[in-house]
């Protein structure tokens, strides 16, 4: 599984990983079905596509007495999808409670520059697998490009997304081929590609098209930070996309707005039962609905936009 993750080959490794901790499950070796829900976890989060239930999932693991790698995994897992989904703060608290080695140390990163903080983007991994050491190459070329300042001169991995991803970053082209080879792979880093395509042409004729993409990809995907991103760069080139708001003739209950505050916290779905004295089902039921009212497609973007609405 580490060597499929490090290759880069994700639905992969976290299909071996959840296969994993079910034989584990079955023998009674909790210890390592923990190490392995983890890192199923983790591979979803790079991915970022289907990651609805991974906070919520990582959660739960980490109420538990777990392993340190276990923990880490969970806790890179549940931040990033935090991060992409615009919850920074929570994520920030989570990052902070963890030994930051390995996945944590990039998602740290990733989230500073998320958060408009590059220059903290830019610092240099230690213990980290050729994979992820690659993604922080390309955060760094984007934390260089914030600051207007020449990148680290550090050679990348050989992985081909990221090689070709880093390609594009010294010679301002070849972004689109970057993107292809994203796809399937990790819809974050294709949208990156991207949007990083269209923020290199100056002919609108260019420019647009990858950005829209772009766009479409980060709404479905509840990328939020990004889509925000695009959206910006889109308004450049004078093409505006009204943000999804709230259904017409709908509002929030208070208990609606408790849960998703509890959401934005980064309280899993069992504790926020806990604190309300409802049940998880309940819970379940006030996010789904406060999503449909937000016009929201995820829960931590629903968490999002009720703390941009406050």
């Amino acid at each position: 599984m580490e060597t499929l993750t490090a290759d880069g080959r994700l639905a992969e490794a976290a299909q071996a990983a959840g296969s994993a901790a079910q034989a584990c499950a079955a023998d009674l070796a909790y210890s390592w079905q923990t190490r392995f829900l983890a890192a199923e976890l983790w591979c979803t989060a790079l991915r970022g596509a289907e990651t609805d239930g991974v906070v919520r999932r990582a959660g739960d693991l980490t109420d538990r007495t777990l392993p340190a790698l276990a923990r880490g995994y969970a806790t890179a897992a549940a931040s990033l999808v935090e991060a992409d989904g615009g919850l920074l703060a929570p994520a920030r608290a989570r990052l902070s409670a963890v030994a930051a080695v390995g996945p944590v140390e990039w998602v740290r990163r990733e989230a500073a520059w998320l958060d408009g903080q590059p220059s903290i983007a830019l610092e240099q991994l230690v213990d980290a697998s050729d994979f992820v050491a690659g993604l922080h190459e390309i955060t760094s070329r984007w934390a260089a490009a914030d600051l207007g300042v020449a990148p680290p001169d550090r050679s990348g991995p050989a992985h081909v997304a990221v090689a070709a991803t880093l390609d594009a970053w010294k010679s301002a082209s070849g972004f689109d081929r970057a993107a292809a080879a994203w796809h399937d792979l990790a819809v974050r880093e294709e949208v990156r590609c991207l949007l990083a395509q269209g923020m290199h042409e100056s002919d609108p004729a260019r420019a647009v098209p990858p950005l829209l993409a772009a766009e479409q990809l980060a709404e479905r995907a509840g990328l939020v930070v990004l889509l925000g991103r695009t959206r910006r760069a889109l308004r450049r080139h004078a093409v505006r996309r009204d943000q999804r708001g709230p259904r017409a003739g709908t509002e929030l209950t208070d208990r609606e707005r408790d849960v998703l505050h509890l959401v934005a916290a980064g309280e899993p779905t069992r504790r926020i039962a806990g604190q309300l004295g409802i049940s998880t089902e309940t819970v379940e039921t006030h996010i789904r609905s406060g999503m449909r009212k937000l016009g929201a497609r995820t829960r931590t973007e629903a968490a999002a936009r009720l703390g941009q609405a406050s």
